[in-house]
């Protein structure tokens, strides 16, 4: 008698980030520590702790921009830091304190042609900022100054210019800086539409917002 043909299970798609015990120290001490992470794509992560907890130097080893000294880490299917440069070109970061911020000085149309000729390859199409703009409920225009735009837009401006390049993760620091409470509340909205939209969307902050995140990141525990 014949069996049955019965299909397979379906493979689950690879975590798009995998760490274990990562960590990062310097001669000063821990930087960060004991880090943990199985993130799937389309998942907000958020990364929490006060100043000096490591969140920023976290943000970096997760986009392929800083070299971890303890653990595994695999970002895209990529191991680092052997493969951190093609870590880097699949990931973006939004902001990140002094080293990615947006020129005050800048119309918004200027810093959205920037962000597509520094995309990876061709230049990427200007309806992918326009995509990424309406995700993420920005409303300045590009006429505008960024310097003219009220806080909450120049976040939400920053996300959307970090989805041009169409990356696999996006990482801001600083989610909550120079927010109201309502105003960070818009922005972990917006960063929730936009992980839906395909990335993993990594947000730094002092505060931690278990309602929005898929996943946290408690540096307070892994000093």
């Amino acid at each position: 008698m014949t069996e049955p043909i019965t299909s397979a299970e379906p493979v689950p798609p690879p975590p798009v980030i995998e760490a274990a015990g990562l960590g990062l120290r310097t001669r000063a001490g821990w930087v960060y520590r004991n880090v943990e992470a199985r993130i799937e794509a389309r998942t907000v992560v958020a990364i929490f702790g006060s100043a000096g907890t490591g969140r920023s130097s976290l943000l970096l080893t997760l986009t392929g921009r800083m070299r971890p000294t303890a653990g595994t880490l695999v970002v895209c299917g990529l191991h680092l830091p052997a493969q951190a440069a093609h870590v880097r070109r699949r990931t973006s970061v939004a902001r990140l304190g002094e080293h990615v911020r947006l020129d005050r000085t800048q119309l918004v149309g200027e810093a959205v042609s920037e962000r597509r000729l520094l995309a990876p390859g061709p230049a990427a199409p200007a309806a992918r900022f326009d995509a990424a703009a309406h995700i993420v409920g920005f409303r300045g225009r590009h006429h505008q100054q960024v310097g003219d735009l009220p806080a909450v837009e120049v976040t939400l401006l920053q996300l959307a210019l970090a989805a041009v390049a169409a990356p696999e993760v996006i990482a801001i620091d600083d989610v909550e800086n120079g927010l109201t409470p309502v105003e960070q509340d818009r922005v972990w909205v917006a960063i929730s539409r936009l992980a839906r939209s395909g990335p993993v969307v990594v947000g730094a902050s002092t505060v931690p917002r278990v309602d929005v995140a898929g996943q946290r990141i408690d540096l307070r525990s892994t000093r």
